[in-house]
């Protein structure tokens, strides 16, 4: 038997997330599918340096979650032991946010 833990069924706004962050010209590769508690989304995006302002390739790796819904277990574990750049996005504001998008322009 596999030690991996079988990915979920991805959120219901998760397609919503996706054509969001495409229509402004970001790349995403949807990788709900992994299971292990890996996030549903690896986003690529030029980001804004916080300190001297110019625009940087980032990845920003995105857990979609619908409403009230929490955290795996899995989830947990995986985010805790990240070095990267990952956080959870409900709606498509906090996708962009997690992006360095502000808003949708």
């Amino acid at each position: 038997m596999s030690s991996h833990i079988r990915a979920g069924k991805p959120d219901t706004n998760q397609a919503e997330i996706v054509e969001g962050l495409r229509d402004i010209g970001l790349s995403v590769w949807i990788t709900s599918g992994l299971g292990d508690g890996f996030p549903d989304l690896t986003v690529g995006a030029e980001m804004p340096c916080p300190h001297c302002k110019k625009y940087f390739r980032q990845n920003v790796l995105v857990e979609i979650k619908y409403g009230k819904a929490e955290l795996t277990m899995a989830e947990k574990f995986w985010h805790g032991g990240w070095r990267g750049q990952a956080g959870v996005a409900r709606t498509l504001e906090e996708a962009l946010q997690l992006c360095g998008r502000s808003n949708r322009r």
